[in-house]
């Protein structure tokens, strides 16, 4: 068939292995598509888009995902010397992905230099500790890779006064996450 109109079809497995593929076209037209697996391994990947009947689909790392999907859980602790506790729902995983704390002195005499807070986070099924944040003023991080609290783990967010001045500071701690 020289006119052109060949019929290059092909039913079955596509396996490509390259070292480089610049711009691959995929175009599947089906009546019923019951299970599509697509596995792509790369070094880096800026940005992939899936079209299904002319919709993009974004494909998001799980924190945003989570964010879009309103699943975000915020805890605050604002007594020193005590704790927050949170017993993770059974089928459920706790991503932790900020610590912050902060404390005052609640007598100018005192200054905030003497100010030494400690926010600790806390599996204490396990009583493994999952992150420590503090130091004058207090302090405050953001995990690159989120703390994990597994299904019906008790996790307790402690703020902690390490200041001289004993009952004359005020704080907080705040941990942040995601739960799916």
């Amino acid at each position: 068939m020289p006119s052109g109109l060949e019929d290059y079809s092909y039913r079955g497995n596509v396996d490509i292995t390259a070292q480089t593929v610049g711009n691959l076209a995929v175009d599947i037209a089906a009546q019923t598509l019951a299970t599509l697996g697509i596995n792509i391994t790369a070094q880096s990947l800026a940005e992939l888009i899936i079209k299904i009947n002319a919709q993009a689909v974004g494909i998001y790392l799980q924190p945003e995902w989570a964010a879009l999907q309103g699943i975000q859980k915020t805890f605050l602790c604002s007594t020193m010397g005590s704790y927050t506790s949170y017993t993770v729902p059974k089928g459920k995983t706790l991503y932790i992905g900020t610590l912050t704390c902060v404390g005052l002195a609640t007598n100018s005499e005192y200054g905030t230099w003497e100010t030494l807070v400690e926010a600790k986070v806390i599996d204490w099924t396990t009583t493994t500790v999952l992150g420590l944040i503090g130091g004058e003023g207090g302090g405050g991080i953001s995990f690159p890779t989120p703390m994990k609290a597994l299904a019906e783990h008790e996790v307790r967010l402690y703020l902690m006064n390490n200041s001289a001045h004993n009952g004359n500071v005020a704080g907080e701690a705040l941990m942040t996450g995601y739960e799916i």
